[in-house]
Formats: structure tokens, sequence, C-alpha cells
């Protein structure tokens, strides 16, 4: 997602639960992802991702945003008239019922994207990826796979450090829940789904 969003202005705008769909394999796969420099940062850095034996592939793109450009590098391919703007895909998301859902956080994100977008559904809004990640973290550390939370939870654990190497297990779970709130409370700071990978908390996966 953080790649569609960096190189096609990419917004998904419906990344609940049921829109991610998670395959199991017996081998562990590597992701690399080159992160772009910025201001502190004057070269890029390639980070390497492991995928821990899983797989994730996103769904149905009805309400997503996404910027076809084609010809993005041949300026000489485009018309004086050219508008770039006309090579938005978007969804106005003017159906009110859509905001005024119950009893799932879900419904609370939609009504978080509205506000972030202000109802201009052309633009461009990169925060709300932040907010169906942070939707799908707190998904899964309250409601979903037990294993995948057992997973991430392991991943939490090895951040802990020497300190809690002695302590009971109940000790140590209390504490790799809390690593995981402090994920999430990054993950909301950032504009966008390319800066959560930039996150310091994510320096685990750099090569």
């Amino acid at each position: 997602m953080a790649l569609a969003e960096r190189n096609n202005r990419f917004e998904h705008r419906d990344l609940h639960w049921g829109n991610i769909m998670v395959t199991r394999y017996s081998s562990n796969l590597t992701f690399l992802y080159q992160l772009p420099p910025t201001g502190s940062r004057l070269k890029s850095t390639l980070i390497s991702i492991p995928s821990y034996k899983v797989r994730c592939t996103i769904i149905d793109y009805t309400l997503s945003r996404l910027h076809i450009d084609n010809d993005a590098n041949d300026a000489t391919s485009k018309p004086s008239s050219y508008d770039p703007s006309n090579n938005v895909f978007y969804v106005a998301l003017k159906d009110e019922s859509l905001f005024q859902g119950e009893g799932d956080i879900q419904f609370d994100v939609y009504r978080q994207m509205r506000t972030c977008a202000n109802n201009n559904w052309e633009g461009f809004h990169p925060h709300t990826n932040v907010l169906w990640l942070t939707y799908v973290l707190q998904k899964i550390l309250t409601t979903k796979s037990p294993a995948i939370r057992d997973e991430l939870m392991a991943v939490a654990e090895s951040k802990l450090g020497p300190a809690f190497e002695n302590v009971s297990v109940d000790v140590k779970r209390a504490a790799s829940q809390e690593v995981l709130r402090r994920w999430m409370r990054e993950f909301a700071q950032c504009e966008s789904s390319s800066q959560v990978l930039q996150c310091a908390m994510l320096d685990l996966y750099k090569s």
C-alpha cells in the first residue's frame, strides 16, 4: 500500500478486516522496500521486512482513490491542455448511511476519514491509509485471529530488551501489549502509510 500511495497517490478508503486476505506460507519470505530520502536522511534506505510466513492481499477497491498517469515521466507526450486531475479515479462518498454505522470501530474510521478529507474525495489524503492501518492493528490486538496476534506479540516482545528476560509470562505479555499500543500511537501521528514505514519502531526491519 505504501508503494501505491507513493507512486500513484493511492488511498484504499475501505480497508476493513474483510478486505484483507491472509495466506500462510511454509517459507519465510522477505520483502524489500526502499525508503525515499527525507530532510534528516539524505540517501534512500533499503529496509527488509520479514513476512513471518504470512502473505496479505488487499482486495475490494470500490471506494479507493488512485492517480493514473502512464506517461508520468514523459513530458513530451502531454498536450498543452493536459490536466492531471482528469487521471484521478475516485468515488464521492455521498451515502450518509456509510457514516452512521455503530457497533464496530470500522464505522468510526469512516467518520474519521470524512473529517480528514473534509468531503473533498477527489483530493489526495494519505492519512486515511494511516487510519485504516491503525484500525487493523487494533483489530488484531482485540478481536481477530489469535495466531496472528500471538506472532505480533512475539515481535513486540523482541523489542523489550534484556530487562525482561527473567520476568513472569504475565509481566512480559503486559509489557508487549504496551509496546503494541505505543506503536499504534506512533501510527496515528504519521501522515501517510509511507511514513509509517519510517517510524522508529520499524527499526527492527532495517537490513
